[in-house]
């Protein structure tokens, strides 16, 4: 039976340089076998591919423990960006994703028998929900604060109309 994988990343308040969480879940024979809401980072560095990159990297991490490299697994996500780069169909760009990629590409290459799907963010929800679960946590634990130091301007902003 095929392992399905949804994943899905967030970065809020804003993006860039908001808090980056990943969200996941393996469904098998129609049941929820793991999930993982985690957050990520913030600040420089913290973008929504990011994240994307992250919530599909620590999925395949899960699959590398419990050593299911055999097994058919359908990896899914509502970033079509990513999907498509892991296809080969569309060029990474952004040298800072590019680790990112490397290394999910790595993750990948030694499975037996996976596929990659995008799909909308209407057939992603619980990976959608696990992100933001975790963005939640994470303000609620660490207080506003942590949101007001990352909706400071970016360097060179000053402000008022242009």
């Amino acid at each position: 039976m095929t392992l399905i994988v949804n994943s899905d990343g967030l970065c809020e308040p804003r993006n860039p340089c908001g808090g980056n969480t990943a969200g996941w879940s393996v469904m098998k024979d129609g049941q929820e076998v793991m999930y993982e809401a985690r957050y990520l980072m913030e600040g420089e560095g913290s973008t929504n591919n990011f994240a994307e990159y992250m919530a599909i990297i620590r999925a395949l991490a899960w699959v590398w423990k419990f050593e299911l490299c055999g097994e058919e697994i359908l990896f899914r996500t509502d970033s079509q960006l990513v999907i498509r780069q892991l296809e080969g169909k569309w060029a990474v760009k952004a040298e800072s994703i590019r680790p990112h990629y490397e290394r999910a590409c790595r993750g990948l290459a030694p499975l037996k028998n996976y596929r990659l799907e995008w799909v909308r963010r209407e057939q992603n929800v619980r990976a959608d929900e696990l992100s933001n679960i975790a963005y939640r946590e994470h303000v609620q634990k660490h207080g506003q604060a942590c949101v007001a130091r990352q909706m400071r301007p970016r360097s060179g902003f000053t402000g008022g109309k242009p």
